[in-house]
């Protein structure tokens, strides 16, 4: 009889009530990730309920990270080139390589007494507004001199 309880108790031991769920392996929601300067977007790390350090580990100057959590960190885009962002959670160690591209400047020629200039329009409304006007003609008028 003893035999039988210390079977028993053993089995109980090494077999755990319930039934065991397959949890999900942890991995970010991706490897590279393009992004124009400026803009902001979000690593996930996913299937993680542990700590997590997050941390610029190649290119600190080309982009910066905020509201670093568990389960993300938002990345700011700030120089072109390439970064990557780590997130270490004991041992183990995820990568995303981040892609910096140049903001897109929008030109106009500007042509004055037929000398052609290059002018950068700001990303404002009204900056909007009058490219959606273009091309236009402006007579301007000299006023005591002062014009040049």
């Amino acid at each position: 009889m003893k035999i039988f309880w210390a079977l028993l108790i053993l089995l109980l031991l090494l077999c755990p009530a319930g039934t065991a769920h397959a949890k999900g392996k942890t991995s970010l929601n991706t490897a590279k990730l393009t992004m124009t300067q400026g803009n902001t977007k979000t690593i996930k790390l996913k299937n993680n309920k542990k700590k997590v350090i997050w941390s610029v580990v190649y290119g600190k100057t080309n982009i910066a990270l905020k509201n670093k959590k568990k389960t993300g960190v938002q990345v700011i885009a700030k120089k072109q080139g390439t970064a990557k962002v780590q997130a270490k959670v004991g041992k183990k160690k995820y990568i995303c390589k981040v892609t910096v591209k140049r903001k897109q400047v929008k030109t106009v020629d500007v042509i004055v007494n037929g000398k052609k200039f290059q002018a950068e329009l700001a990303d404002t409304a009204a900056a909007k507004e009058l490219a959606k006007k273009l091309p236009m003609t402006i007579d301007m008028k000299e006023l005591n001199g002062n014009e040049k």
